[in-house]
């Protein structure tokens, strides 16, 4: 994750002849330059082809507001909802009137800096809380810290020190968070955070002295929501349960028993990951769960009061379509209004219990499952992509529920090939099957699509250009199987699928007629030994591409990154390591820029010539590396991401997954 004005640091460095110690990745004979330290955008011109951006961080009334990725909320007593806006790393303010300011940080300036407003600087801003003084505190995810803005929008980091991840107590800076995801105080101006990082829930004093209260040996998995009521009570939400902390320290679960979402009673419940949690004067515990709004009472009865509909992604006014994306946060005023952030970019109100909500600000019409011609089509969640040799360009939409595979035709029409059907997994035709997940996306010779699935260890078969859905290998449910958590996935040219099991450290060859077995690597064995087959190691890999002669490429996305090319008699070899970028601290500190960052390319593909061609999420670029182990920057600038169209450095990107 890059500081917008990481490319400022490398002309820096460039110009003034600087070397960087702590950078031996960046030095190996395979990348002889400086991470960009060259760049080729004469050859590159990029356009877009279907749909358009909605993302942005501007103020304004009403949909004339734009976010990025907004998450926490709270609301005051007089109506003003705050906003924890995570990828414009700023907090905004949205008053009854819907008129949406920003009050703290500066959108798109990563950064750890104190100060007053628009001076202070956050790093992905996740979640907050409001205290009786009208105090606002903001978990700071990306900076590991908490922080404090005082009505005066004066902003104080309270505990936890920048960039500096751990578990430690301690008083103020000499205490350290890891991914806090989750805060809430009491009536004493005492934090509760959920650390989700470390699995623990920890309280900050409002002197800054930090303790824990629940860690991994109680069982906690991923704490996100995290509540307390007025008996000192603390609740969080962690995989599939509601736990309950009393104020004497007695551990317990409150509902849940697993993941899913089913109501009941107690352990009868499912919850996938309640993110976010709000108590109500009656101890009626409300949680944003995975695209739903639940109801906990005190008993641990738990039922749905409200169902997202992904395939709107929030689309629509509230008068005319009062469907809503999926809530990541809630909030909750004195009238039982709740108030939540969703996925669609947009800040929603509803009435607690009811079952449609109003969008109060953002934009999310240029966001949806639209079909039609290139300018009126939408897009909720497009990830992986895929070709065919006509042109046309498939692509994964959606999580979860109403995940959908979409057609690209060559003129920029955009339609519905399959998914998006009310079963979580069924096979079908067209809309009628259903997909839970869609990780990876890939295409053979005949037109026909390949998605893997790695929530429930499936890889599907869709034909072109009916649309119908089989599954071809699946072993649901049966973690220590050999098949399990397929990734991405390629396909040969004679059929066989190849998909990545990064949590088993394996490359999986699975035949037409489905019979699976290792290509390569050895499982739950990692390592980064080239080799032939079992005898060869892998630490993540993630992504994969195969090229016209059958080898396969594959982003092995773990410590410093590499490419590793495995031929058809899976003899692996090592192309390029490296490619997870990373910044010495001392001297990008010393510069004047913000903290230690880290990014990890997603996406891979490979050239008839043999070209690689990688994607970086965080850092909104596309490099090539070259037959001869030359890295070059063709696409957008590292760190300033937008949607601008044009040649090389002029284009703009916004999060890059497939390639």
């Amino acid at each position: 994750m890059y500081a917008r004005n990481l490319s400022a640091v490398f002309r820096h460095l460039l110009s003034s002849g600087l070397v960087w110690p702590g950078i031996p990745a960046l030095l190996l004979s395979l990348l002889p330059a400086l991470a960009f330290g060259q760049n080729d955008y004469t050859s590159y011109t990029f356009t877009t082809l279907a749909s358009r951006a909605s993302i942005g961080s501007e103020d304004g009334t009403g949909n004339a507001a734009r976010f990025n990725s907004p998450q926490g909320v709270v609301v005051d007593a007089a109506g003003n909802v705050f906003v924890a806006d995570k990828d414009n790393h700023t907090i905004r303010r949205v008053t009854p009137r819907h008129v949406v300011t920003t009050i703290a940080g500066s959108p798109g300036q990563r950064g750890s800096a104190d100060g007053v407003g628009g001076a202070a600087r956050f790093n992905q801003p996740y979640a907050l809380a409001l205290d009786r003084a009208g105090n606002l505190y903001v978990a700071d995810t990306g900076n590991q810290t908490i922080r404090k803005i005082t009505p005066a929008g004066i902003v104080i980091t309270l505990a936890g020190s920048p960039d500096q991840a751990g578990s430690a107590d301690g008083n103020a800076s000499a205490a350290r968070f890891f991914k806090p995801a989750g805060l809430t105080v009491d009536a004493a101006e005492n934090l509760y955070v959920a650390d989700s990082g470390n699995n623990a829930v920890r309280k900050v004093t409002p002197s800054g002295v930090v303790t824990t209260l629940a860690d991994a040996s109680a069982g906690l998995d991923e704490p996100r929501g995290i509540a307390v009521d007025a008996a000192g009570n603390v609740y969080v939400g962690d995989v599939g349960r509601i736990r309950k902390i009393t104020a004497a320290g007695v551990f317990s679960t409150l509902a849940g028993g697993g993941y899913g979402q089913d109501d009941g009673t107690g352990s009868a419940a499912g919850f996938r990951q309640p993110v976010g949690l709000v108590l109500d004067g009656a101890g009626i515990l409300w949680a944003a769960d995975g695209g739903s709004i639940r109801r906990i009472t005190p008993a641990g009865v738990v039922t749905t009061t409200a169902y997202a509909d992904e395939r709107f992604g929030g689309a629509g006014d509230a008068a005319a379509d009062p469907q809503f994306g999926a809530p990541v946060s809630l909030a909750l005023d004195a009238a039982g209004y709740l108030y939540f952030a969703d996925v669609a970019n947009t800040i929603h109100s509803m009435a607690a219990g009811a079952p449609n909500a109003t969008m109060l600000a953002g934009f999310p019409g240029q966001r949806g499952g639209a079909d039609g011609a290139s300018a009126n089509a939408r897009f909720t969640a497009p990830t992986q992509i895929a070709a065919d040799s006509a042109g046309n360009l498939y692509v994964t939409d959606g999580e979860w529920f109403g995940a959908r595979v979409r057609q690209v035709r060559p003129d920029g029409g955009v339609s519905t090939l399959a998914g998006g059907g009310n079963e979580i997994i069924a096979d079908g035709t067209g809309t009628a099957a259903s997909f839970f997940g869609l990780d990876g996306i890939a295409s053979d010779r005949g037109g026909n699509l390949y998605v893997t699935d790695s929530f429930y260890h499936l890889v599907r078969k869709v034909t072109t250009p009916a649309g119908v859905v089989t599954t071809l290998a699946t072993n649901v449910g049966d973690l220590n199987n050999f098949f399990a958590a397929p990734m991405a996935a390629a396909v040969d040219a004679a059929g066989n699928i190849y998909v990545t099991v990064q949590k088993y450290h394996i490359i999986q060859k699975i035949s037409p007629a489905g019979t699976v077995s290792t290509f390569a690597g050895s499982l739950g064995q990692p390592g980064d030994a080239d080799g032939t087959g079992g005898d060869a190691r892998f630490n993540a890999p993630y992504a994969l591409a195969s090229d016209r002669d059958n080898n396969l490429y594959v982003l092995d996305a773990s410590n410093t990154g590499s490419v590793r090319r495995i031929t058809p008699a899976g003899v692996v070899t090592t192309v390029a390591t490296g490619v997870t970028l990373s910044v010495e601290p001392a001297l990008f500190q010393r510069l004047g820029y913000g903290p230690i960052t880290t990014d990890s390319p997603r996406g891979i593909a490979v050239a008839g010539a043999g070209n690689i061609y990688l994607t970086y999420d965080n850092l909104h670029v596309i490099r090539r590396i070259s037959t001869s182990g030359t890295v070059t920057t063709i696409g957008g600038v590292a760190g300033e991401p937008g949607s601008a169209d044009g040649t090389g450095g002029a284009a703009r990107f916004n999060g890059l997954d497939g390639i």
